[in-house]
């Protein structure tokens, strides 16, 4: 009786094995090749969606890329403005105080450089927000210029004194 007895027992194990909630029977007919390409296509799908992402946020990256160095190009150049200007104005005061016609030279060799960046930094200001600031540098670059050949070289010839000149141009 107790081998019956089991019996009973394995076969309602094995019944309650059997319906596991994990365990479906939809699958058991399905030959395991068929099986395995669905779970290949299946990875494949996931490959190529990974994929797609993985190149989005690649291509994002790179515009901000080329943003930052178009920045670091236009800093750089700026900072190359600024030198020359600051050179510029170095050599007006050493005309001042040498009165050498080769710094008038040296200015413009001075002037000319400042002029081609600024035909660089043109494409660059024009139409901004930072339009009005720029424009306001290129009238006084305009403007130093013109106190150099039109009041500090005629006073420097007639022996006059300049500091009211060196000043305004240092304004």
């Amino acid at each position: 009786m107790e081998t019956q007895h089991e019996d009973f027992r394995t076969k309602l194990e094995r019944k309650k094995k059997s319906d596991h909630p994990f365990r479906s029977k939809l699958l058991h007919n399905v030959p395991i090749g068929l099986k395995y390409l669905s779970l290949f296509l299946i990875s494949v799908v996931l490959f190529l969606g990974a994929t797609m992402i993985v190149y989005l946020q690649l291509s994002s990256v790179k515009k901000d890329v080329l943003t930052i160095i178009d920045n670091s190009e236009m800093t750089n150049s700026l900072t190359e403005l600024s030198m020359l200007i600051e050179k510029r104005q170095s050599t007006i005061t050493s005309y001042a105080v040498s009165k050498n016609e080769q710094h008038i030279a040296e200015f413009e060799k001075t002037n000319e450089q400042i002029d081609e960046m600024f035909q660089q930094l043109d494409s660059v200001f024009i139409g901004t927000e930072n339009e009005a600031d720029y424009v306001s540098i290129k009238e006084n670059a305009a403007s130093v210029s013109n106190i150099l050949h039109h009041s500090l070289i005629p006073k420097v010839e007639n022996g006059e004194n300049v500091t009211s000149t060196l000043l305004e141009i240092d304004a």
